[in-house]
């Protein structure tokens, strides 16, 4: 009888040793991704949301640059109360925002889940499937030592498309791939202190990014001709954004599709965009075109002053698309105004400097005076 308690409490030593271990582990690979960096690495913002506090995001962003350089979640909350955070990564495929999106459902139970088509474009895109961030940008701000996360890399590993044949373990492990990634700052103390002890305090725009530079445009849509036919329901990203719909329907979450306004100078573009408009009409899901509502002037956004380059709205147009995406989700979404809520404290205590960033890109676009 001795001994079989000696061999129990030996079993619960190295449980416990075992749990620690995994925690330090996860908290230096948590450092040593984030320590150093700014707001304008993705990954930083993608790997501390799985810092916030358990089911207190209501509505998720999720997808490419796009969406991290349009929808702010302050402002969300200033205005509604709403509670929102951006899973958003730099071109990151359906297949990474699916494996993403399944490891974020363990942490958060959104009511909505917002996402942008522009990773239909990939399909034709050859630079993009060369890229190597299309395929790890996503998997790689999961937490470390995760069953998903490994499945996650196996699925793109063996998916035979691009880059993917290229990806490594080195992939699959933050701690292992970002100790050389970046050009490191020398961030304060305080930061590298609250890696270690409360990290979501350091997630400070929610995963957008406020960009100040301004790149004046004329048109979006330039041109719009091509002989070539393009089958969006042959790809794999139409493959993956049926798994995505199937999950959020298993999850009982609503899903809502956004088109963020980019220069699109080519017809391949423009035909899975169209594609996989219809496919969110015939399946009933609700789409916001930012197109369309630029072109019949229900949103101001200037094409002079309000992109920070080709692809990306700065913060001068994120405010506006953030403020239609804020009426949408209070008229068609039952979404819970959480101010005064201690649970939900960390939207109205987090600190950023919002007004700088507005002053620099008027300065920067020649604007006087508030807009």
């Amino acid at each position: 009888m001795k001994t079989r308690t000696k061999i129990f409490l030996k079993c619960i030593k190295w449980c416990v040793f075992l749990v620690i271990l995994v925690f330090l582990v996860q908290r230096a690979a948590l450092a040593v991704q984030v320590y150093g960096t700014d707001q304008a690495e993705p990954d930083r913002r993608a790997c501390l949301f799985f810092e916030l506090p358990k089911d207190t995001v209501d509505c998720l962003f999720i997808g490419t640059s796009h969406v991290y350089c349009s929808f702010i979640p302050q402002r969300i909350y200033e205005q509604s109360g709403i509670t929102s955070a951006s899973l958003a990564t730099s071109s990151q495929s359906y297949q990474n925002t699916y494996w993403l999106l399944k490891e974020a459902l363990r942490y958060q139970k959104p009511k909505v889940v917002v996402m942008d088509i522009h990773s239909v474009t990939s399909a034709v895109d050859e630079q993009v499937q060369n890229f190597r961030l299309h395929y790890t940008s996503g998997i790689s701000a999961m937490p470390d030592i995760s069953l998903n996360k490994l499945r996650a890399f196996y699925d793109i590993r063996t998916s035979g498309i691009g880059w993917s044949e290229n990806m490594t373990k080195y992939d699959a492990f933050g701690l292992l791939e970002y100790k050389n990634e970046y050009q490191r700052a020398r961030n304060s103390v305080r930061e590298l202190i609250n890696l270690v002890i409360e990290p979501v305090r350091e997630y400070r725009t929610f995963g957008f990014y406020p960009t100040t530079t301004v790149y004046p445009m004329e048109e979006l849509v330039p041109n719009l001709e091509t002989e070539n036919y393009l089958d969006f329901y042959t790809t794999q990203e139409y493959e993956y954004l049926n798994k995505i719909y199937k999950l959020l329907q298993d999850e009982d979450i609503e899903m809502l599709l956004t088109r963020t306004p980019y220069t699109m100078p080519e017809f391949d573009d423009y035909q899975l965009n169209r594609q996989a408009l219809e496919w969110a009409n015939a399946t009933g899901i609700p789409v916001i075109d930012y197109f369309e509502l630029i072109q019949n002037g229900t949103i101001d956004i200037d094409l002079h002053t309000d992109f920070r380059d080709a692809d990306h709205l700065n913060y001068l147009g994120a405010k506006k698309a953030t403020d239609y995406m804020i009426t949408y989700l209070e008229e068609n979404y039952s979404l819970e105004n959480h101010k005064g809520d201690k649970k939900y404290r960390l939207w109205e205590d987090m600190e950023y400097d919002y007004e700088t960033v507005e002053e620099q890109v008027k300065k920067n676009a020649g604007i006087n005076g508030k807009q």
